[in-house]
């Protein structure tokens, strides 16, 4: 390969010749050089160029990086005075050929030069602590400018949202004034119209000479037809059927009716009047507006089925006075809330088709012409709160349907299963507690157990709701204390706001976890925390109560108060806009567009799993629907309340990186249990499209909530409190009156029809009372026979669990792996078939994981079967083993060595047949390594017990003196 001598050397006189003999002369070790650099200041191109050079040429190329290090050293002085070895002059020139052709070169420095510079600062010292002082200056300048640009920010983002929101107002204003003014336009002109008639109409009348006076009634002309004979007038009947639907008491009607006609006309002697006595009031209230009511409800239901619009079941339950309510509504129309013995799907069906059977009656009594059309055939759609009792209402359904099918010669055959359709918010409910329980495993083993994050808030809103005072405090209340603060001339003006903001965040009433209202407490408890900790510090309540102390440690604990933030956050994002979704009558939505929004949390919880970050960002939008994210209406768009920015900004502002574990935790648990909520129960899983246009149509008309029967409900519990002695079928009377607005109804009715179903009501009063009689001795007997049975099955499962645990007492306590192994193996050596091999296998497993989970309270979690499938012996004996074995280190070297027992003293603890405790002192005198127990002689006694003292070792029962 031809090599060309670079150009650039030949401007420091050096050719290819001349470092041929500078090469032989450094060779031959003579110190006179033909050439050298010791009065030239080369520049790091010189060396780039001689560098690349000698690596390329053959008289080098094969040379030692020692040997050209001492030429480099031969030919420049500087490099030779360093007192650098060769080798690493070598590294040096190689370093700098990669600088720029035009630097100097800075070459390394003698030991000497090095210390001089040392000196040099040891001088400058004061410049140099001058220098620092200021740049640490500069740095809080710079803090302060950040911080002073970053409130700059924020302030400009808020005259931001504000400006969007004036443009938004002005320009529906302007829309709306557009309208205004071509409306005032033609009421203008009709004015003008109305002016000319009124003039012509003006001169009419003045000229005429009669006189118009005030209308009014005298003692001759206002009379009160109370009755028609010996029965009430239907006007008295509707004056009171629209008196009880407000929920006026049938004892103040009377005293009502009269002072109100006492107060028109004072003359009236009210005394006289016959108005219904108070029983009279009752059997109408219970009786009559049962029959009004049912009436009303099969008009109804006849003219949805005339429509051909499919029957959309609601069903939910409560438990009131210890008696079970069953509401049930369809299309909206309440349809009953009556008290039922138990709360199984089959009392439910029960009663509805009962209910269905007396409306079809009604409606055949008022000759409506579909009667027959109130039936099981036109059920679509159910929703519950409840899956396993829905998908068996569901099944009954289909069986009920198949004999109203073949009963009545209209009913059609369904063309589609009945769809499922479970309450939204009861979905969100359970994503939150699988969210938490993913955030803290622990809370997994004990599903009954409230979470962490739900004590904390409770406990905290039972000390500081509604600004509580501490108990045995000085009485000061946290309200007083934030006065106090906010008055405090020494705060700087960012501690003075904060105080200012609390007094204006309110905790909400903890009514339980359906509405998120924990959730929501929680982020205003990460905005009051730094408040609530100096005000117990204040108070001197920080080791106070058992409460106060609670809450101040956990108020301290960064983990705890990570739980509270991560379960904010997800409000924030999910929970509070999920609700809206499901139950705002503005955004309307329906199941199929749930189905929707699902699929979008779904993708949003999948981009949480891979990238958590996304989840401190403010203006995240983790649903399609704008409306939530843009409306100026707080019942829509959370955000956009002024008392909450704050807190929002607050609690964006606490979280950080350090958050994004318990997050991914709990977004997978999450993911996981909203796709196993599809598939087991939503309508074809969260993806689901109906192909179907009956079925979308039937989907789209569906609401997502059960909020229908949550109303109903939540009536009657307010009717149970206002009107505590009344009938619960007269409560149910009223609350469909005022939900299904009978009253309005039966005004709207032509006056014959009125008539008839006033009359009618009076007709079945007496059969309506004495049906009401025999339900409640039904159902009071259903109630006593289910009592009874449970009763039963209570004491039957109490005695086999006494029984299990005496057997399980006489079962020796296996406490090692070697011995479950021996016993194994004792089993396989048997000559018994294998499969009788198996089952004694499996009772040995099976006794030993009882005896320790339900005799020694241990908490182990070993199964046989999952997923409904059996899991092989081999894995279940490896589990216990491995379980014995971990548990090794915290047992007593008596349990692994029971014989250690022999000669020690005892102090045993046994249970008298008064329940009394009673411990005894005594001498373990032998052990029986075939039977596994110890001799004991207790003092004063003269008998010798046998027991197997491991196992009252290992409870606690046993102490070795």
């Amino acid at each position: 390969i031809e090599i060309t001598f670079p150009i650039k050397l030949q401007d420091y006189e050096l050719n290819e010749d001349t470092l041929t003999a500078l090469f032989d002369q450094v060779s031959s070790g003579e110190t006179e050089l033909q050439w050298s650099l010791n009065e030239v200041v080369p520049t790091c191109g010189f060396y780039k160029n001689l560098h690349q050079f000698l690596k390329k040429w053959p008289l080098t190329r094969r040379m030692t990086k020692s040997d050209i290090g001492r030429f480099y050293m031969a030919i420049d002085d500087r490099l030779c005075h360093s007192g650098v070895r060769p080798d690493n002059v070598y590294r040096f020139i190689e370093t700098i050929s990669k600088h720029d052709e035009d630097a100097p070169v800075k070459y390394l420095k003698s030991k000497q030069e090095i210390s001089d510079p040392i000196q040099v600062v040891r001088d400058n010292a004061h410049d140099i602590q001058a220098l620092n002082s200021e740049i640490k200056s500069l740095r809080k300048k710079l803090h302060s400018a950040q911080t002073s640009l970053e409130d700059v920010t924020n302030t400009a983002e808020t005259y931001k949202l504000q400006r969007d929101c004036a443009r938004r107002k002005a320009t529906y204003y302007k829309s709306i004034q557009s309208t205004l003014l071509e409306d005032l336009a033609a009421v203008q002109e009709d004015y003008c119209d109305l002016s000319e008639e009124m003039a012509a109409l003006q001169q009419e009348l003045s000229a005429e000479n009669k006189s118009i006076t005030d209308v009014c009634f005298s003692d001759e002309n206002f009379t009160i037809a109370t009755k028609l004979g010996r029965k009430y007038s239907p006007a008295i009947r509707k004056l009171y059927y629209s008196l009880f639907a407000k929920a006026v008491p049938a004892s103040q009607i009377t005293d009502i009716v009269k002072t109100v006609v006492k107060a028109f006309n004072p003359s009236i002697d009210v005394e006289q009047i016959k108005l219904p006595t108070k029983p009279c009031a009752s059997y109408m209230r219970k009786d009559e507006m049962k029959t009004v009511s049912a009436a009303h409800k099969a008009t109804l239901l006849t003219e949805h089925a005339a429509n051909k619009t499919g029957f959309k079941l609601n069903t939910d339950g409560t438990t009131k006075n210890l008696k079970k309510i069953g509401g049930v509504g369809i299309n909206d129309i309440v349809i009953s809330l009556n008290e039922l013995p138990d709360g199984t799907a089959d009392t439910a069906i029960a009663d509805i088709s009962h209910e269905l059977e007396k409306l079809r009656t009604i409606a055949h009594e008022l000759k409506i012409p579909n009667a027959n059309s109130i039936n099981w055939t036109m059920f679509v759609a159910t929703n519950s709160d409840s899956a396993a009792s829905q998908k068996k209402m569901n099944r009954l359904i289909e069986d009920y349907q198949a004999t109203d099918q073949a009963k009545y010669e209209t009913a059609k055959a369904a063309t589609f299963d009945i769809i499922e359709s479970f309450c939204s918010m009861h979905l969100a409910v359970n994503l939150r507690k699988a969210f938490l329980t993913g955030v803290s495993l622990d809370s997994a083993s004990n599903a009954d157990r409230y979470h962490p994050a739900d004590l904390f808030v409770h406990e905290f809103c039972k000390l500081f709701g509604s600004y509580g005072v501490p108990e045995y405090g000085c009485g000061i209340s946290f309200r007083d204390y934030l006065s106090i603060m906010t008055s405090d001339t020494n705060l700087d003006e960012d501690d003075l706001k904060y105080y200012h903001d609390c007094f204006e965040v309110t905790l909400e009433r903890q009514i339980g976890s359906r509405y998120f209202v924990t959730a929501a407490n929680a982020m205003k408890i990460i905005f009051l925390r730094e408040a609530a900790i100096e005000f117990l510090k204040y108070t001197g309540r920080e080791e106070g109560t058992k409460l106060e102390k609670e809450v101040y440690k956990k108020l301290i604990d960064d983990n705890q108060m990570a739980l509270l933030k991560v379960d904010a956050l997800i409000f924030y994002h999910v929970y509070s806009d999920l609700a809206t979704l499901s139950k705002s009558n503005e955004l309307n939505k329906s199941v199929l567009d749930m189905n929707h929004h699902y699929n979008e949390l779904k993708l949003f919880l999948e981009e949480v799993e891979q990238v958590p970050a996304v989840m401190l960002r403010m203006n995240l939008q983790v649903f399609k629907e704008d409306r939530l994210y843009t409306s100026d209406n707080c019942k829509i768009n959370h955000r956009c309340k002024v008392k909450s920015i704050k807190i929002h900004k607050k609690l964006f502002k606490e979280c950080n990186s350090s958050l994004f574990q318990f997050l991914v935790s709990g977004v997978i648990r999450m993911k996981e249990k909203l796709c196993h909520y599809a598939r087991s129960n939503l309508p074809g899983g969260i993806y689901w499209e109906p192909s179907d246009p009956q079925v979308r149509k039937v989907l789209s008309e569906v609401r997502p909530s059960n909020d229908f029967c949550e109303s109903i409900l939540g009536l009657n519990d307010h009717l149970t409190t206002s009107l505590p002695n009344l009938h619960q079928v007269a409560r149910s009377t009223l609350v469909e009156v005022k939900k299904n607005k009978t009253v309005k109804w039966l005004d709207e009715l032509p006056h014959d029809q009125q008539l008839t179903v006033i009359d009618m009501a009076v007709r079945k009063r007496e059969a309506v009372n004495q049906e009401t009689k025999l339900m409640s001795k039904r159902v009071a007997s259903q109630r006593k026979e289910r009592m009874i049975h449970t009763h039963k099955r209570h004491e039957a499962y109490k005695k086999k669990k006494e029984l299990e645990k005496d057997r399980l007492s006489q079962t020796h306590l296996i406490v090692s792996s070697t011995e479950l192994h021996e016993a194994i193996k004792e089993i396989d050596l048997k000559k018994i078939s294998a499969t009788r091999k198996r089952q004694e296998t499996k009772m040995l497993l099976s006794n030993q994981i009882k005896l320790r989970k339900s005799l020694l309270k241990q908490d182990i979690n070993i199964k046989f079967s999952h997923s409904g499938k059996q899991r092989p012996l081999g894995q279940v004996i490896e589990e216990l083993s491995n379980y014995i074995d971990c548990n090794l280190h915290d047992l007593s070297p008596y349990i692994c060595n029971p014989s250690a027992l022999v000669g020690r003293r005892i102090k045993h603890k046994f249970i008298e047949e008064t329940k009394e405790i009673e411990w005894y002192i005594g001498m373990v005198l032998d052990y029986d390594s075939d039977t596994k127990a110890h001799e004991v002689l207790y003092d004063g006694e003269v008998d010798h017990c046998f027991f197997d003292l491991t196992m009252d070792l290992l409870n606690g029962d046993l102490i070795i003196l």
